[in-house]
């Protein structure tokens, strides 16, 4: 089975010095005995789940190991994210070669737009942060080749959005960006969900 290990999940306002947050987070989920939130500004309980879950070793203390294909943790977005300006940022193990040829969703934003932060399938080993606006407006994509990452290795992932621009950092190393001025940020509804784990939003 592919693992896709999930140890620290958190939802941020954004800023650009990623070592100086703006605010304490909107939502921390550590998962080292628990799939609720530690911190968090709505609701802090998966509101639903599908497949396999383990807390098995991670980088810091225990972590979430999260059974691939279609195995995710569905939280609310509202209160716990916001859509124009943030910063989502995970620590991951991955499990899977960076060639298996297969999506890898680590984390999904369903809102009126949507964010997707994912390994990309077909071969091309490329780590995506994709964006689309709200009313189905542009779309961005900060994209980078993960091809030197090793089966089990250990990276901490983070992706930025704010007007206009999209970043994606690998390790505290800006990696890609993108700018757009025309892009409408996803706007985050009371009922809007997001992702974490393996998930594919085609």
């Amino acid at each position: 089975m592919n693992l896709l290990r999930l140890i620290t999940l958190s939802l941020v306002f954004l800023s650009f010095d990623l070592s100086l947050l703006a605010e304490d987070p909107l939502f921390h989920a550590p998962f080292g005995e628990s799939l609720d939130a530690e911190i968090s500004q709505g609701t802090a309980k998966p509101v639903a789940k599908k497949g396999v879950y383990e807390f098995q070793k991670g980088v810091f203390g225990p972590g979430l190991a999260v059974g691939a294909p279609e195995s995710f943790l569905m939280y609310p977005a509202h209160q716990n994210l916001h859509g124009e300006e943030g910063t989502v940022s995970l620590w991951l193990q991955n499990d899977w070669e960076p060639a298996d040829g297969k999506f890898h969703m680590l984390w999904t934003l369903l809102a009126n737009g949507r964010m997707n932060l994912y390994k990309f399938g077909g071969g091309d080993n490329k780590l995506i942060f994709l964006v689309e606006g709200r009313d189905s407006g542009s779309t961005v994509s900060a994209v980078t080749s993960i091809s030197s990452w090793e089966k089990g290795g250990k990276h901490h992932l983070a992706a930025t959005w704010a007007p206009g621009v999209v970043d994606l950092f690998v390790d505290g190393v800006k990696v890609a960006d993108r700018a757009d001025p025309g892009l409408q940020l996803p706007e985050v509804r009371a009922n809007d969900i997001f992702f974490v784990g393996d998930y594919y939003h085609p």
